[in-house]
């Protein structure tokens, strides 16, 4: 899907907008997106074939971006970079993604998701994952290591994934 000259400025939503579009692998974004009133992306890529996606180039204006279950069950995804944003909600972001091996987490505070619920499916059923690189994430370091920490043991992650914390 080429979205090269989309515009994405007056987009509130992008929520289910790809879902269960299975022979979905790439998507061809601007170069620079810029989304002032972009909030939702749950379910965005839900059941895709897409392999990389990268959010760093994406500017988001809203406090809250909500990214819950954005690729629930996309088991070609092997990467995943992630937007600067200022609270990024993650519950069930890559669950059963099977292939993942690298997320980067660019500058933003996590956030539980809607009352009752916890980041810590986040990653559930990644079995491959190598690298959660968290090295730009805001808040209390402490908070931080308790969090992914609690992640990694409920996802079952593997032993040998690096997790790079902030300084």
């Amino acid at each position: 899907v080429d979205l090269s000259s989309f515009d994405f400025t007056k987009t509130t939503t992008l929520s289910s907008c790809f879902y269960g579009c299975s022979n979905l692998r790439k998507i061809i974004f601007p170069k620079v997106v810029y989304c002032p009133n972009l909030c939702y992306l749950i379910r965005c890529f839900v059941g895709t074939s897409i392999e990389t996606i990268d959010f760093s180039n994406w500017t988001f204006e809203a406090t809250n971006i909500h990214f819950e279950g954005c690729f629930k069950h996309c088991d070609n995804l092997t990467k995943l970079t992630m937007p600067k944003v200022k609270n990024l909600f993650v519950f069930d972001l890559c669950y059963a993604c099977r292939d993942l091996k690298e997320i980067i987490f660019n500058k933003c505070n996590f956030c539980l998701g809607t009352k009752g619920t916890s980041v810590n499916t986040a990653f559930y059923g990644c079995q491959n994952l190598k690298l959660i690189n968290c090295a730009e994430l805001q808040g209390d370091s402490d908070f931080i290591a308790i969090m992914l920490a609690s992640m990694a043991n409920n996802a079952q992650i593997p032993d040998d994934c690096v997790i790079v914390l902030p300084n």
